[in-house]
């Protein structure tokens, strides 16, 4: 395994170097460079490539297990409670030992996961558009995590409203009419309900403040997303908007043909 892992953060950093304009006739990525950038960002995103490619367990474990309630313990007793039931089959089953492996625990939190997806229509007011915007950032998401260099390593896991976005959302000139009071409400209502979790982003020399939405962690986990905190992409309110009522649709890639 530490193998795979160091293969595939080689190939991250591969795929980097190859997308930078290159400026002089390197024959080969220094060895050096490699070591200055084994942190533990780019390891994450092996990680979570390994288990996209390759099927290898991620989501086990308590460690992780803990990550995924994202600090709401009815959210940690509820999938505690998944694996027991799946530790009682292997007994009621005559399994040798009741323990389950990396392989089964993921697949008992993932279904679990699942289902607390599946359920946000009955929790919520609008339950069927915060299902589709959740469902929506979801996939746009992976789409920016699973990129060949991890420009966002580990991975993408949240969407941020810069301040002027925020302003046309929560201003009183109703900037964005009706659709953008629907899209407030649904948006505080998923953050009520901990399917996502709001923090302030500060401002930089090359952006203004704002606010970012990350994905529950268990939601993750449904996305197959790492559970680390941290990535996160600009996105428009306009975008929300035709995400919460059409759904996210990944843009089409331009293949340059022979």
């Amino acid at each position: 395994m530490e193998m795979l892992s160091e293969l595939y953060m080689t190939r991250i950093l591969i795929a980097r170097d190859a997308s930078k304009k290159q400026m002089s006739l390197d024959l080969a990525l220094p060895a050096e460079n490699i070591d200055d950038k084994d942190s533990s960002s780019i390891r994450g995103a092996a990680e979570i490539q390994l288990h996209e490619e390759l099927g290898v367990p991620y989501y086990y474990g308590l460690e992780k297990l803990c990550v995924m309630a994202t600090y709401n313990v009815e959210e940690l007793l509820s999938m505690a409670a998944s694996l027991y039931e799946g530790m009682v089959a292997n007994q009621v089953l005559g399994k040798k030992s009741p323990e389950l492996s990396p392989s089964d625990q993921e697949k008992v939190l993932r279904v679990a996961a699942s289902k607390r997806l599946k359920f946000v229509p009955k929790q919520h007011t609008e339950g069927t558009r915060a299902r589709q915007l959740i469902t929506s950032i979801g996939g746009y998401c992976r789409e920016r995590t699973f990129l060949p260099n991890a420009p966002y390593a580990p991975g993408v896991t949240g969407i941020r409203l810069s301040q002027s976005e925020m302003e046309k959302l929560q201003g009183s000139a109703r900037v964005l009419g009706d659709q953008g009071d629907l899209l407030k409400k649904v948006l505080s209502e998923c953050i009520a309900e901990n399917l996502l979790t709001q923090k302030q982003s500060q401002a930089s020399t090359a952006r203004e403040s704002g606010s970012i939405f990350y994905l529950n962690r268990t939601l993750c986990t449904n996305f197959g997303l790492p559970l680390q905190q941290g990535g996160w992409q600009d996105v428009r309110c306009l975008d929300l908007i035709d995400w919460m009522t059409r759904g996210w649709k990944p843009q089409k890639r331009l293949v340059m043909g022979n």
